[in-house]
């Protein structure tokens, strides 16, 4: 064996002996007559040849009519299989013999010499490893099944009492309530609402692994539907003092076939984290007619943001089950991670496509496309179908990407200042009204508004928020004085 590794330092040989001994698998080295030259442990010991002995043996007297010898007493090789393995049987020192699966390589050493080498493995230990492989692939699907059906009933149960604490919540408004209890029953309720979207997402993706998520297509007139997705979001919009644009095309059908539930949760998903995900500015949403047939209408999705912002590198984690961008987002904002996961599968069984078009600290895009059926209805969008309320800004034709619907971000813009303003008067109301909550929200916002100005400005705010943590209305009113002059003297 020492032959095949001239050339080598001696560490290298060392290290490639070592190899050749441990190794499991049959291999033997032999030159372009078809001689063995040399042959390793594992060949020896399953061959039953010492390596003085197999040193010399013709590749034919091992292998069953796989070699060959031509006119000029050259080895002649077998043509392989396209996978560049070939089968064969391969005779012990006593005649017995078992089969192998084999690859075969040859090459010129430093010397000029030819040499081939062949590896073999036995195939009665590939179709046992293959055996175990696929006995533990099924085992997996049966633990995966298990747990799918585990999930789905444990969120089952949980809906039951879920649904006991909403009703008997709702019951309580009904009764004469001072501020406090009235306070307490939002808090609840808000608690009970969070409770179930992660009851849904985690029921809704355990189906969807399990394959048992079947799309509902029926009728839906499409003004409701957009009515439906702003009442849903207007409100913890006008309570984060953000602005909703909303932008339909008029050409898109009154009504379509569709699974109104699915699409829901799509865009509401997406609507949701632009709401988490943004303190100060814009949300626009917007829905475009792609394309039609006499069939099918595509329709065109776009949620856009004036948020935190996603990085390329956090890009790749966004619709990753049990994943977020990073650990800083999940303790700031919650969530499991399944939000985007779902909202993917379920636009690809909608045969279309999700995308994302976001820069860190400026903001994100998500748009998808869906190929919904037509209804025999031939009527285009009603616009006096939608009931929402004033505080949304309606937008209509195209709408050309507009750097100012960012610049809320862009400390000295007008967009910038005017938030400021915007948040500095809610902070006062707030503080005045004792509601703390909101002033550490208003607060907070002011502090992203103007991040990295003036590090005097910076502490103001921080102890602002302090304060209003611990609901100290004189101290809070105190320094909300002095933050206004400060921002005066910026601004």
């Amino acid at each position: 064996m020492e032959n095949m590794f001239m050339g080598l330092t001696s560490c290298s040989k060392r290290y490639c002996s070592l190899v050749m001994e441990i190794t499991e698998e049959i291999i033997i080295f032999f030159n372009i007559k078809g001689k063995v030259i040399s042959a390793n442990n594992a060949a020896c010991s399953k061959l039953g040849y010492k390596s003085n002995e197999i040193s010399g043996m013709s590749l034919m007297d091992i292998f069953d009519n796989t070699f060959s010898i031509n006119d000029y007493g050259n080895v002649v090789l077998p043509i392989m299989d396209s996978d560049g393995t070939i089968m064969s049987v391969m005779y012990k020192k006593n005649m017995t013999c078992f089969d192998v699966q084999m690859r075969i390589k040859t090459w010129i050493d430093d010397m000029g010499n030819y040499v081939g080498a062949v590896s073999a493995n036995e195939t009665v230990l590939i179709k046992s490893a293959e055996k175990q492989l696929n006995i533990a692939k099924e085992e997996q699907k049966i633990t995966e099944q298990i747990r799918t059906e585990f999930v789905a009933n444990v969120t089952h149960e949980l809906r039951t009492p879920l649904n006991g604490i909403i009703g008997h919540v709702k019951d309580l408004r009904s009764i004469g309530l001072n501020d406090n209890q009235i306070s307490s029953i939002e808090i609840i309720e808000h608690c009970a609402d969070n409770m179930m979207k992660l009851i849904n997402n985690i029921l809704d993706f355990s189906k969807l692994e399990a394959g048992k998520y079947l799309l509902d297509e029926r009728e839906c007139q499409f003004s409701k539907f957009v009515d439906h997705i702003v009442a849903t979001h207007i409100k913890t919009i006008d309570e984060k003092g953000l602005k909703l644009v909303l932008n339909v095309d008029r050409d898109i059908p009154e009504y379509v076939i569709c699974d109104e539930l699915a699409l829901s949760r799509i865009v509401n998903n997406l609507m949701s984290n632009a709401v988490k995900f943004t303190s100060v500015g814009h949300i626009m949403f917007q829905i475009t007619k792609a394309s039609e047939t006499d069939s099918y209408v595509e329709l065109f999705f776009m949620v856009i943001d004036s948020g935190i912002g996603i990085s390329e590198e956090e890009k790749n984690k966004l619709f990753k089950e049990f994943s977020q961008v990073d650990a800083s987002v999940t303790r700031k904002y919650g969530g499991t991670g399944l939000g985007l996961s779902i909202t993917k599968q379920l636009v690809e069984m909608m045969n279309g496509k999700i995308n994302v078009d976001s820069t860190k600290g400026l903001g994100s895009t998500f748009s998808f496309n869906v190929v919904l059926k037509k209804s025999d209805k031939s009527e285009n969008i009603d616009e006096n179908n939608f009931t929402f309320s004033d505080n949304v800004s309606r937008v209509e034709g195209e709408v050309v990407e507009d750097n100012n619907f960012f610049e809320v971000n862009n400390f000295g813009s007008d967009e910038n200042l005017a938030e400021i303003r915007k948040n500095m008067e809610k902070l006062a109301i707030t503080i005045e009204m004792h509601n703390f909550e909101k002033a550490e929200m208003f607060a907070s916002n002011v502090k992203e508004l103007v991040a990295g100005q003036d590090e005097e400005l910076d502490r103001m705010i921080f102890r602002i928020i302090l304060s209003v943590r611990k609901a100290n209305y004189e101290k809070s009113f105190e320094l909300l004085e002095k933050l206004k002059e400060k921002i005066a003297q910026i601004i």
